[in-house]
């Protein structure tokens, strides 16, 4: 690996329990509903300003591309992989040892996101 990039990463870091709730109820009703049951989140904070600044972009990357993708597998993304993932404040030993260069990348308004990339800007070597 020659370097890394994180976009937007760190989602579900600071409220570890909440987040993995959320993921787990999400999953839930996606296998009920379907993929509309994603419409909430692309409506969300975090989302206003990209559908404001480019409408026909937001529309495609929040209605037409999910629409192609599985319900399945994204309850069981939700379920198996985002609801599990590590916690990089409990990392924090393995990330001080990284010797590759990081670009931390976070929207102003992905309020989730930002702590977490300061954390990282912190810790991280390069």
């Amino acid at each position: 690996v020659a370097s890394i990039c994180l976009v937007g990463a760190g989602s579900g870091q600071s409220n570890v329990e909440g987040f993995r709730k959320g993921c787990i109820e999400k999953a839930k009703e996606i296998e009920e509903k379907g993929l509309a049951a994603l419409q909430d989140y692309a409506r969300g904070r975090a989302r206003r300003r990209f559908e404001m600044k480019d409408p026909k972009a937001y529309r495609n990357y929040f209605v037409n591309v999910p629409l192609k993708h599985s319900a399945i597998g994204r309850a069981k993304t939700l379920r198996g992989f985002q609801a599990t993932r590590p916690v990089w404040y409990d990392q924090e030993e393995d990330l001080r040892k990284l010797q590759v260069p990081v670009l931390v990348m976070v929207g102003d308004e992905d309020d989730a996101c930002i702590t977490p990339g300061l954390y990282l800007k912190k810790i991280l070597p390069r």
